[in-house]
Parts: structure tokens; C-alpha cells; sequence
């Protein structure tokens, strides 16, 4: 079951969504905005309930949802007698009202009881695997039935197995509801894996190396190989489609990977955070070494598969923002302590898939499960220091902090600041010959 929480006190959302999260193991999707309401409602979060504080934002995000004639139920919390009152309220489906008293230790209990079934069904949705409809295209006649979801319960089939999916279909997808997302059963994903590797395979054996135009393929199948692994784990053909994936994205990425590249580019715009995510560190670490004159072949190899497993492992977009142990202590007020240690120990577990690949360097172990220390300790799960991080696993952490600083400021994201204010930070080992090629101003222009 998925639940927007609309409410513009952030400490007492974070206490809500806690308890929601912790007590009923649903997924919770903040907003403290109208603007950022309407980012999760168009998106692909499939909304099953709206929880909203009584505030002066509750009337506008009611007048939108009529505007759009939504029949979301909508609790109410903190409820006053105006609002109750008031024409843009009443017409919708308020379902109820807590007015006073101990909210945290109510909702919960409401939700259970009015959305039984919504909260026994979500486990429905680990029935299907889902597919970036921009790949549909690529692996038609499609091997098997393709279904659309409407919510958690609800999938419908919106195309047979043996039908041609055309660039007309997914123009049609696209403009209706937002929908960037269909679904394959689990049962039958077989097919469609051993079909889509097959075409991946094709697309990388006529593939030029530096080709820009494959980051956008990388970024999707990256999706989807992500959503293979939670729902029917790192198989043989998973794995045979993990390893063509890699080989597409060294394709991509080429042999003289440029920084300025994949920041003023647009071939990720459209992707999910933790695709994104994953290829953009791919291509950063390899500009990377490659200014520190480690431009191999087997040197990028080694970055780009750990750059797309190391958060193989991982449920929740939302957990990759945690970085440090201060952000796991802060995380303990939003999760549970089951979800605290699978984060602490997630890059054990995407080491352990990275194992399953055969012929993978030992470096790629070591890249992947150090992929959150910190030059100066405050990392996890070892807290390990400058002089004890892997050269690899240090390219890759200075990558990932670098796309985390670009995604985190956006446009304002100035990259000889970035370098200049990690001096201190980056003064020892590995970490100081990077930044010593980067301050470099000539060095940072070419980049």
C-alpha cells in the first residue's frame, strides 16, 4: 500500500510516516508542497491513500484533486471544524477526520481498519516485474502477456503474448497517465529476461564505443535489472543479462569518458534516481581514472560493474541517500531496525551478487563493500580511513560523492568548488592525488 502524506509540519510528518512504516510495512511518500503533492501524484508511485494535515495548503491540494476528478480517500488529521466545513473539502472522498489527541497512535490503527485488504494485497505487486515501456521496443514480438498496474491490487493485461509493440504504442502510454512503467508476470519472466538480453547482446555487439545515445538504454535496463534481482533474485539469466548490461555500458561510456559529459547531458533526464544514480557514478569514476592515467580497459570494467551493483541489494530509492553513520543514526527515527541493518549492510550483500558474476576481479569485491567509507572514518559498515581504502574503492567514492553533490544542488552545482572544498577532506592517499589532478585548473577544464 502506497500512502502520500501531505503535511507542512516536517518533524511531525517524520513521526507519522515512522509509525505508518514501522507498525503497518507501507510505503510512505512525503510532501510538504502543492508542487511537490502533485510531482508524487503524476509520477509512478500509484497512490493508494492520501494522509493531510488540516493547513492553508489542504484546500488547494483538494481543489487540484477535484480539478483532475480523483476519487483518492483522504484522511484528514488534525482536523478543524472550518475545514470540515468548508465546499472544496466535502466534496471529496474524506474517509475520515482525527481532530484530536495522539495522532501517531491513531492513524495507523485506521488505516488498518478501513484498508485491510489494500494492506493484506500489497504483496501482489511482488508478483509482477515491471519494464520501462521505452524497452518494449526493443524485444517485440513481446514473449509474454504485458499487464498495466492501476494500484497495488490491480493489474490488468493490456497486451497478449506474439504482439508487435510499436514507437505509436508507446507514444499512446505516455500520454495517459504519466505511464513510463508495464509489468510482466513473475512466473513468466524467464522469456522476457533470455529476450531481452538477447537484444541488449545485439545492440552491444553493433554498438561504437563513446556511443551517447546508449546511456538512455543503460539507464532503463539498469531499472529493470534492479526490480529482476528483488523479485526473482540474481539467476543464471539474470546474471547472462548483468553482464551483456555491463558490457553495453563500457560501450557507452568509451575509452576517453568526459565529466562535463554526463552533467550537461540530457540522456538521464528521464530516468529513475537509482538508475541515474548508477550510471552517472559509472561514468564519473571512469573520467576519473582516467585522469589519474588508469585508463585500461580492465580498470573501467571494474568501475562500471561495481557502479551498477553496488546498490543491487537495495528496496528503497530512499535508502541510497544515507551515506555516513551520522545519516544511519538519523535514519533511525524513519525506519526500522530491520531496515537500518539491511542499509548498514547492504554493500556486503551486492559483494555477495558480485561474486555471483563469473570471471570478476577480486577488485570489484572490494570497490563494492567499501563503497561508504569515508577518507576520514565516518563511513560504513567498517568505518575505514584514507589509508586503508582500495585505489579503485577511492575513485569510486570520490564518483559518488560528486554525483551526490550534482543531484543534491542541481544547477547550481559548481564543480571547482566541489574540488576546492574537499582540500582538507581528500589530503591523504588515493583521495589526494585525485583532487591534486583536479585542482588543476587546465585538468578540470578538459574534464
Amino acid at each position: 500500500m502506497d500512502v502520500l502524506l501531505f503535511h507542512s509540519e516536517k518533524e511531525k510528518s517524520k513521526v507519522l510516516a515512522f509509525c505508518l512504516e514501522s507498525q503497518l510495512n507501507i510505503s510512505v511518500s512525503h510532501a510538504g508542497t502543492l508542487d511537490q503533492a502533485m510531482k508524487i501524484l503524476l509520477g509512478d508511485a500509484n497512490i493508494d491513500l492520501i494522509v493531510a494535515n488540516d493547513s492553508e495548503h489542504l484546500t488547494l491540494l483538494m481543489k487540484y484533486l477535484l480539478s483532475v476528478e480523483s476519487s483518492l480517500p483522504v484522511i484528514i488529521v488534525g482536523a478543524t471544524q472550518s475545514a470540515n466545513e468548508a465546499d472544496s473539502i466535502s466534496a471529496m472522498n474524506v474517509v475520515a477526520q482525527i481532530r484530536s489527541g495522539d495522532i501517531a497512535a491513531q492513524l495507523p490503527g485506521l488505516i488498518q481498519s478501513k484498508y485491510k485488504d489494500l494492506l493484506q494485497a500489497t504483496e501482489k505487486d511482488e508478483k509482477f516485474c515491471r519494464i520501462s515501456v521505452d524497452l518494449l521496443c526493443d524485444i517485440t514480438p513481446l514473449a509474454d502477456d504485458v499487464y498495466i498496474r492501476l494500484s497495488n491490487i490491480k493489474f490488468v493485461k493490456i497486451f497478449k503474448a506474439g504482439t508487435v509493440f510499436t514507437e505509436k504504442d508507446l507514444k499512446r502510454l505516455c500520454g495517459v497517465r504519466n505511464i513510463e512503467y508495464l509489468y510482466v508476470p513473475k512466473a513468466a519472466s524467464a522469456g522476457f529476461v533470455n529476450r531481452l538480453q538477447d537484444r541488449l547482446q545485439a545492440v552491444s555487439d553493433e554498438a561504437e564505443d563513446g556511443d551517447e545515445k546508449l546511456i538512455a538504454t543503460v539507464a532503463q535496463v539498469q531499472e529493470t535489472l534492479q526490480d529482476l534481482t528483488q523479485k526473482i533474485g540474481f539467476t543464471e539469466p539474470v546474471m547472462a543479462l548483468a553482464k551483456t548490461h555491463v558490457e553495453l555500458a563500457v560501450k557507452a561510456i568509451g575509452k576517453f569518458p568526459r565529466l562535463h559529459r554526463i552533467f550537461e547531458g540530457s540522456m538521464l533526464r528521464n530516468s529513475n534516481y537509482t538508475s541515474r544514480h548508477s550510471v552517472m557514478i559509472a561514468h564519473v569514476a571512469c573520467a576519473i581514472a582516467s585522469k589519474l592515467n588508469w585508463p585500461s580497459d580492465s580498470t573501467f570494467q571494474k568501475l562500471i560493474v561495481a557502479s551498477l551493483l553496488h546498490d543491487i541489494s537495495l528496496v528503497n530509492p530512499d535508502y541510497c541517500e544515507i551515506n555516513t553513520k551520522a545519516d544511519l543514526e538519523q535514519a533511525k527515527m524513519r525506519y526500522t531496525s530491520d531496515e537500518i541493518r539491511a542499509i548498514e549492510n547492504h554493500p556486503f550483500a551486492a559483494a555477495d551478487i558480485v561474486g555471483k558474476l563469473h570471471e570478476i576481479p577480486a577488485d570489484v569485491h572490494a570497490i563494492v563493500i567499501q563503497h561508504h567509507e569515508k577518507p576520514d572514518g565516518s563511513g560504513f559498515p567498517r568505518g575505514m580511513r584514507a589509508q586503508a581504502i582500495a585505489p579503485l574503492a577511492a575513485v569510486f567514492i570520490v564518483a559518488h560523492e560528486l554525483v551526490e553533490a550534482c543531484d543534491r544542488e542541481g544547477a547550481s552545482f559548481d564543480m571547482s568548488r566541489f574540488w576546492q572544498e574537499r582540500t582538507e577532506a581528500y589530503s591523504s592517499s588515493t583521495f589526494k592525488k585525485i583532487a591534486k589532478v583536479f585542482l588543476d585548473a587546465s585538468n578540470l577544464k578538459a574534464a
